[in-house]
């Protein structure tokens, strides 16, 4: 009995190990991410401007 808890026991932590990493994972990507798509948004104003006054 108690070893089938323990083995349950260790079961359940790795499952909720995996998932905090994949947690952290996800955050760390959405820390990442989120000033890259910031710096692309700039860019991406700054070449239209650059387009449109290459056109005048």
């Amino acid at each position: 009995m108690g070893i089938y808890q323990i083995h349950k026991l260790r079961r359940y932590t790795s499952r909720e190990i995996l998932g905090n990493v994949i947690q952290s994972t996800y955050q760390l990507f959405v820390l990442v991410l989120s000033p890259l798509s910031c710096t692309l948004d700039f860019f991406l104003q700054v070449i239209g401007v650059l387009i449109c006054s290459l056109k005048l």
